[in-house]
């Protein structure tokens, strides 16, 4: 659902903006694909969504083997089931798989903090329980934000 959103941090402070409060952000071993064989560096337009669309697929394949009930995203789509239990278990799946892939920003990593952390207030201000973003950690994004407000509180990070 948000896996195809423009906000995308450099380096690992990435927006996995997953519907799952995914999430970043990271299935060699449970997928069975090498690591290598997931694009994991910056990538620029077109190039973004179609390798970011073959990330979710291979996170999906991976949730389904640790024995969750995940349907393959649609392009674009990102994961849509958001259970507490797949939220806790995808940051395991993701570390596995290695960053997703992130359009490169203009902005340095201190600039996407600071839009990180404006966000997350705007969600927070909405009544979503939200943790601050860190250079460290993704942002998850809970399933029950609805995408006119995730739009809104996203609305000054760069398109680039």
């Amino acid at each position: 659902m948000y896996s195809t959103t423009p906000h995308r941090f450099r380096r690992k402070f990435s927006v996995a903006l997953l519907a799952i409060p995914l999430l970043t952000v990271m299935a060699s071993a449970c997928s069975g694909a090498e690591p290598s064989s997931i694009e994991s560096s910056k990538v620029s337009g077109a190039s973004t969504a179609t390798t970011r669309d073959e990330y979710d697929l291979q996170l999906a394949k991976c949730l389904r083997d640790a024995g969750f009930d995940v349907k393959d995203p649609a392009p674009g789509q990102g994961i849509t089931e958001s259970s507490p239990e797949i939220i806790e278990a995808a940051p395991t799946c993701m570390r596995q798989l290695g960053n997703p892939p992130v359009q490169e920003s203009s902005l340095s990593d201190t600039e996407q903090l600071q839009l990180g952390l404006k966000a997350a207030a705007c969600i927070r201000e909405r009544g979503f329980d939200f943790p601050d973003p860190t250079l460290e950690t993704p942002i998850f994004l809970p399933a029950e934000v609805p995408s006119e407000q995730v739009e809104d509180c996203f609305k000054d990070f760069p398109t680039n």
